[in-house]
């Protein structure tokens, strides 16, 4: 008997423990991932701008070939929307909400279950090259905050993956 009430003890204790860390942990997190193209900002742009060129480029195509998209009539600028369904990536729905020709697209990312991202795309002309910078902001709340000191290691190799293919991608055009 003494034995279960000190499990029972010993449980409450982490619970109560786990609770606070989540409460103490950050409620927002941020990725970035960044590489040089040897391309005008005019051709990257038009790769990242909405879902025309989606596929050429993105990493999670390779991650699961068996995706299923569904993509708004309009491809490109404010509005442009693509949904997904994906055994191995998960579902959600990504929309393009900010839109800086030839500069910066910026996308609202609702994964579902668990919530809304930013995504965007920064363009920064250096000499015959452009910087291209990729990044990713989440609010988290609840349970969710635990997954936060965990992002950049979950998106970031994707990020990198992706900003590889874009560049063998534009610079090949």
């Amino acid at each position: 008997m003494k034995t279960l009430k000190i499990i029972g003890i010993s449980v409450a204790f982490l619970i109560i423990l786990g609770a606070i860390a989540i409460v103490l942990l950050p409620s927002s997190a941020h990725v970035e991932r960044s590489i040089v193209i040897n391309a005008s900002p005019d051709k990257i742009f038009t790769a990242v701008d909405g879902f025309k060129y989606f596929k050429e480029w993105s990493p999670w195509i390779k991650k699961d070939s068996l995706t299923k998209y569904e993509f708004s009539e309009e491809l490109t600028g404010v509005g442009a929307t693509m949904k997904w369904e994906s055994k191995k990536v998960g579902n959600g729905t990504q929309k393009t909400i900010e839109v800086e020709e030839n500069k910066r697209v910026k996308s609202e990312i609702i994964f579902d279950g668990m919530g809304a991202s930013t995504a965007e795309f920064i363009l920064m002309p250096d000499g015959n090259s452009t910087k291209v910078t990729w990044s990713l902001d989440s609010q988290l709340s609840g349970i969710g905050k635990a997954f936060g000191p965990f992002m950049d290691m979950m998106v970031g190799p994707d990020y990198e993956s992706g900003l590889k293919s874009l560049k063998t991608y534009t610079e090949g055009l």
